[in-house]
């Protein structure tokens, strides 16, 4: 267990967190306001995907700073920390996995609850229309979106909840305040379940690097999604309105041998490494 004194409370984590969340959504009005653009035309221009990104880059901003200026372990607290590159095939064949039965899910939920009118608002934003909006909402999303939040999250408040809780209450809390944050109800089931997924991928790796892929992955199919509705790639992916049993039992098949090969995996690493220790221990 790190020490304590080099950890920030899960209370000072997720004040720093809500204040940057606050300021963040301060300066995007503030931007709207100075460029005097009306929210109808956000879907029409590419101001919308530059807010994104921007609004996500600024999350992290206040965070590291705050760990910088206390003098904490940026790095450990942030799990800005490499994985075995010989896993990557296995983390994107999870995140793949995760990312369809997220989809199924939401689907599922559709049965008995109508979607916000937010959500069709978010559909025509999320539309590719040329290169440049590909380019940007692929940044933002796939990139900005998924590095930012799970550096926050499964980096400084995850990490912060395993110092002063289990780790089950860690990974719990730490995706329940996600959901939160995202502030879509109709969302909240899907979005709290893939946290849980992703804590325990942080958790197990002790890396954000599992956890920011599947969330890329889970964002470009999306994304992807959003702008294939009704093409031929919806005939075999679709079947009755649900994902088809040709591909969603497969998704959840990996997604369980994907888990265990990790979990293996490193329960191999750590008593390889505890075995070296005593032989160590002994030798001295």
């Amino acid at each position: 267990m790190e020490n304590e004194d080099k950890i920030p409370t899960p209370l000072q984590a997720a004040l720093i967190i809500i204040i940057s969340y606050f300021l963040s959504f301060v300066l995007v009005v503030l931007f709207v306001e100075l460029t005097q653009e009306e929210p109808a035309s956000l879907e029409s221009s590419f101001l919308s995907e530059i807010i994104m990104i921007g609004s996500e880059l600024g999350l992290l901003i206040l965070p590291y700073l705050y760990l910088k200026r206390r003098n904490y372990p940026v790095r450990q607290l942030f799990r800005w920390k490499g994985i075995d590159k010989n896993l990557i095939w296995v983390i994107i064949l999870i995140g793949l996995s995760l990312s369809i039965l997220g989809d199924e899910l939401d689907r599922l939920i559709n049965i008995f609850f109508t979607p916000p009118e937010i959500l069709k608002e978010l559909e025509g934003i999320f539309k590719i229309h040329n290169a440049s909006d590909f380019i940007l909402l692929f940044t933002g999303m796939v990139v900005v979106a998924a590095f930012v939040e799970e550096t926050v999250f499964r980096g400084l408040l995850q990490v912060s909840f395993e110092t002063h809780q289990n780790v089950t209450r860690a990974v719990i809390y730490t995706s329940l305040a996600w959901t939160i944050i995202h502030g879509i109800l109709f969302w909240a089931v899907q979005i709290f379940l893939i946290g849980i997924i992703l804590g325990y991928l942080a958790w197990r790796t002790k890396s954000i690097i599992p956890s920011v892929i599947c969330h890329g992955i889970n964002n470009g199919l999306a994304l992807l999604f959003n702008n294939v509705e009704g093409s031929g790639f919806y005939s075999i992916y679709e079947w009755k309105g649900h994902v088809s049993p040709i591909i969603l039992i497969p998704a959840i098949l990996i997604l369980v041998k994907g888990i265990k090969l990790l979990d293996s995996y490193y329960l191999r690493m750590n008593s390889s490494v505890g075995d070296s220790a005593s032989s160590d221990s002994s030798f001295e």
